[in-house]
């Protein structure tokens, strides 16, 4: 226990892959949260989206 630190090992390409694919996936919902109007009545917003009230 000198205070070296280990030598972090890089990322494979399936964790890099993975890695954007949740950095896209985040970034489409708060897109859609951006762009959708709120409901002047506080509830409901969901329907803009086509779900079922």
């Amino acid at each position: 226990m000198n205070g070296d630190v280990a030598a972090a090992l890089p990322a494979t390409r399936t964790e890099r892959l993975a890695t954007l694919g949740s950095a896209l996936v985040a970034a489409a919902v708060l897109a859609t949260a951006a762009l959708l109007t709120p409901n002047p009545a506080g509830y409901g917003t969901h329907e803009a989206l086509g779900l079922p009230p």
